[in-house]
């Protein structure tokens, strides 16, 4: 419950842009044209980032890289709302991209290392639907937001929920992961 809560935490700021950013691009002082490389830059750089993730995560553990994670999760969510330019919004959704491997991978080893056989694909849906759910809020919250506050406002907020994923991988990382 905890990874799906970190993880569900802080991938409302990435879920809010896909809604947002195609819809009110003018907002965000970019072309058209550029939409595309921003939210397809976070899937490029996973190509290098899910190996970064492990090799990191092998040598140095959960705790490191799950809390790094966290605050640069939420760095990017803020720098959605405030980057001024194209280079900043595509440095946050390369940085976005790396924090997400390293949450996708935790989930994972933590349903490896706390399931059985008869209880691993119920445990890997429930990290899975988690993630989801938290899309889904920010989706929805993250869009009314933005059309009721504005763009700065809105991701601020969205940042601000996304603070319950510290607790909670604080939490898990006490528990021994």
């Amino acid at each position: 419950m905890l990874v799906t809560a970190v993880a569900a935490a802080t991938i409302m700021g990435d879920s809010m842009l896909y809604n947002v950013l195609p819809s009110q691009v003018d907002a965000f002082g970019i072309s058209v044209g550029l939409v595309g490389v921003l939210l397809s830059a976070n899937r490029l750089v996973r190509l290098v980032s899910n190996l970064v993730a492990a090799w990191a995560m092998e040598r140095l553990g959960m705790r490191g890289p799950l809390l790094a994670s966290v605050f640069l999760a939420l760095g990017t969510t803020v720098a959605y709302g405030t980057a001024p330019w194209f280079s900043v919004l595509l440095v946050a959704r390369l940085v976005w991209g790396m924090t997400f491997s390293v949450f996708r991978l935790s989930g994972y080893l933590v349903v490896l290392e706390e399931s059985s056989d008869g209880s691993r694909g119920r445990l890997m849906g429930f990290f899975t639907s988690g993630m989801r759910i938290g899309s889904i809020i920010g989706v929805l919250l993250g869009g009314l937001l933005f059309d009721v506050t504005g763009r700065t406002v809105s991701f601020l907020v969205i940042a601000a929920i996304g603070l319950v994923g510290l607790p909670a991988a604080l939490a898990l990382l006490k528990s021994g992961h």
